[in-house]
């Protein structure tokens, strides 16, 4: 069956969707033990791909409860490659955009325009059927995103916590490891910047608006 239309047009109780689920938890598994990863990223509509998790019986929850996140037919994050799906092409395109946009530094017009095709995509996934307050807190967060590190800076704070969370995930680096190198980072950038220092702050940082 087409990985798009148990993904995203079957319902989420039916027996393709469940079946789907378990095959992406079975290859989820599979590349932590090859990358020898304690956790695994959880690619459901709230989580995206920004936290993992050791039980996999977490991520199979958010999956049936809350959905995949929007254009993930090929699961890069979880060990495939852009040649091994079995895709269209046009969902091989623009899964590979997405890809490539895990690269940190870019020249300025591709990360500027990475930068606002990956927020506007999220804040448009999280603005479905929100609330008043949830808006609110929405509109927030995306004035976040417009604001430097620091004064002068030409990176903006919610850009660099992403890709920061992405390498984070990426490279399967421990907790305490990623906060230690928040707390370096910190102390190199000036003394106005706002970079989290914590893994625990970089993570209510993107996902503060649910």
């Amino acid at each position: 069956m087409d990985r798009y239309y148990w993904m995203y047009k079957a319902p989420r109780m039916s027996k393709p969707y469940l079946n789907g689920v378990e095959n992406f938890i079975s290859v989820a598994e599979a590349n932590r033990v090859n990358n020898g990863s304690r956790s695994i990223s959880c690619p459901c509509n709230n989580c995206k791909n920004f936290l993992s998790f050791i039980d996999t019986g977490e991520i199979e929850y958010h999956l049936l409860h809350d959905g995949f996140v929007p254009n993930y037919t090929c699961w890069s994050r979880h060990g495939e490659s852009l040649l091994d799906c079995s895709t269209s092409s046009n969902n091989l395109h623009s899964n590979e955009n997405t890809f490539n946009n895990d690269s940190y530094l870019d020249d300025d017009d591709h990360h500027s325009n990475d930068r606002n095709d990956n927020f506007n995509e999220m804040f448009d996934d999280m603005e479905t059927n929100m609330g008043a307050d949830e808006q609110e807190k929405l509109h927030r967060l995306f004035d976040e995103a417009e604001t430097p590190l620091y004064k002068g800076s030409r990176f903006m704070k919610l850009d660099v916590v992403l890709k920061l969370l992405n390498l984070k995930l990426k490279h399967g680096w421990s907790d305490k490891s990623f906060t230690s190198l928040l707390e370096l980072l910190h102390d190199l950038f000036p003394e106005d910047n706002g970079l989290p220092i914590s893994t625990y702050q970089a993570k209510k940082l993107m996902l503060k608006s649910f």
